[in-house]
């Protein structure tokens, strides 16, 4: 459902629609859905209004296909300003495919709130956003805001550490395999920027001309605080020939993550590497942290971030895993 998703969302911001279209277009342009905190407000009068207006009943109103997808548009916006906030990554599920990633010990309500879910996987949580907006159009109880709502659902994201350390790690995870798979191949991997995009995955990467002076370096360093405007977080990667904390000299991709909002984080990681052109072939090593620290608590959260990060990317040929060994003196099979 990732693509219909997206499908809408631009439909909104192209000022088109969907098949089926949506009820209140003129509404919706109105509450200019424009990821500002001041667009949470809008929603939260948009839906205040149709209900004291209308009184819509609930199985009448999502009989129809523009209504069901005024809602839909709105769950897709809703966490897709979490996604851009937070840095978080969701994919959005049927009833029965979220059922599945989620297991048998998160049952999901049998009712019309379930038919999307997004699922934040990195951090297990799955959000129902049409929850929400059901009740503020048909329920009979006090509500919270759509503020407050969405405070409750980053929260949750949270819960095992800041959940934008967790996407961020997972976008230095990306950029160290891009960079060391261009180096398996004896290729120089030039210093590179990679950026998330507004829904929170990592497609931008922004190659820096080295001329040998520093100033790739420098404006690579350069983007990273740039990049704290507009996005959650951002990595910088480079090759160095670097003193490991460990205590031995290694060509190494040293990554430099920025994570920015309530919970900033500076941190470089070094993937040391063998070089292709060595006579024992090319090799990864372990991954240290080179500066700056993760506080134990998240450590987990951020290891297991950086593994899935270093998955996403998928080598044209060879792999990761075939070119990982446990010492520096070890040799990749063929």
């Amino acid at each position: 459902m990732n693509e219909t998703a997206h499908h809408f969302l631009d439909c909104y911001m192209r000022g088109a629609e969907p098949d089926g279209g949506w009820t209140f277009p003129k509404a919706l342009r109105q509450a200019q859905l424009d990821y500002t905190p001041a667009s949470l407000q809008r929603v939260n009068l948009l839906l205040d209004e149709i209900r004291a207006r209308l009184s819509p009943q609930r199985d009448a109103f999502l009989a129809m296909p523009g209504a069901r997808n005024f809602c839909a548009l709105l769950a897709y916006y809703l966490v897709a300003y979490v996604a851009k906030r937070s840095g978080a990554r969701f994919d959005w599920h049927d009833a029965a495919a979220a059922q599945q990633v989620l297991g048998t010990e998160a049952r999901l309500p049998q009712a019309s709130m379930s038919r999307i879910v997004a699922i934040a996987g990195d951090a297990g949580v799955a959000l129902l956003p049409l929850g929400w907006i059901e009740e503020k159009l048909f329920g009979g109880g006090a509500v919270p805001d759509c503020t407050d709502y969405l405070a409750e659902a980053a929260a949750q994201l949270d819960h095992a550490g800041p959940f934008v350390w967790a996407a961020g790690a997972r976008c230095a995870g990306l950029l160290a395999s891009h960079a060391l798979y261009l180096l398996s191949w004896g290729e120089a991997f030039p210093p590179t920027v990679l950026l998330p995009d507004a829904r929170g995955e990592c497609t931008t990467f922004v190659p820096l001309p080295d001329d040998g002076s520093g100033s790739a370096l420098r404006q690579g360093r350069d983007a990273l605080a740039d990049a704290a405007q507009n996005h959650p977080y951002a990595a910088f990667a480079h090759h160095a020939h670097v003193m490991l904390p460990s205590g031995r000299a290694s060509d190494a991709v040293l990554v430099e993550l920025r994570c920015h909002g309530d919970a900033p984080l500076a941190l470089t990681v070094a993937f040391p590497f063998r070089s292709a052109s060595d006579p024992r072939g090319f090799a990864i090593h372990d991954a240290e942290r080179f500066e700056g620290e993760v506080p134990p608590e998240a450590q987990a959260l951020f290891a297991q971030a950086l593994d899935a990060g270093i998955a996403d990317f998928e080598w044209p040929s060879g792999s990761w895993s075939h070119y990982r060994v446990a010492g520096p003196d070890a040799r990749v099979e063929a």
